[in-house]
């Protein structure tokens, strides 16, 4: 089933990160999250992880996860809430992404950002000319079950590809100009 991912640069260059920083305006839920994370367990659960090596945890220093009776403290429990709530945003979102492939509306898409070589296999995108050819009542329950909403936000997200374009141009201008700071770009 197709995942919605958000492209942040080529292979081996995330471009909006900088010595370990998330640089971007928006920080996606998945970061602001970390090192807590969910995933489906065993009987269909959904079961709070921890990236035990975050340099965000310490076994010295701040509040401990857990309390004495092995419940999670208030930090560790409002963690899992919200990890909960996004694993089945994820989850909804991904099914709806499944409506737009079943429809036939997404197509191969290979980028290719300046300095790349080659292009990023693997990815799709909606195809706008097949979304305005789609008939009423597909129409309909698209427009229903939120796949419209979302074919609509993705085909609206390609006019941002023109940024991360100059953000690898200007990476790759800084390169060979030695710039010490790109803050200016933000």
């Amino acid at each position: 089933p197709p995942r919605l991912v958000g492209l942040v640069g080529m292979p081996g260059n995330n471009l909006l990160v900088s010595e370990g920083r998330w640089q971007g305006r928006y920080v996606p839920a998945l970061i602001r999250a970390h090192p807590f994370g969910a995933q489906r367990g065993a009987k269909g659960q959904i079961v709070l992880c921890i990236d035990e090596s975050s340099p965000q945890l310490s076994e010295t220093e701040g509040h401990a996860l857990f309390a004495e009776d092995g419940t999670l403290n208030e930090t560790a429990a409002r963690a899992a809430q919200f990890m909960g709530h996004l694993a089945q945003q994820l989850e909804a979102t991904n099914a709806t992404a499944l409506h737009l492939l079943n429809h036939g509306l997404l197509e191969s898409w290979e980028p290719l950002l300046p300095g790349q070589e080659t292009a990023m296999p693997g990815l799709f995108r909606v195809s706008e000319p097949r979304l305005r050819n789609v008939e009423d009542g597909v129409l309909r329950t698209l427009a229903e079950n939120g796949a419209l909403r979302l074919a609509y936000a993705q085909i609206l997200s390609m006019s941002l590809l023109s940024s991360l374009g100059k953000l690898t141009l200007d990476g790759l201008c800084a390169k060979k100009a030695d710039l010490s700071n790109l803050e200016f770009i933000f």
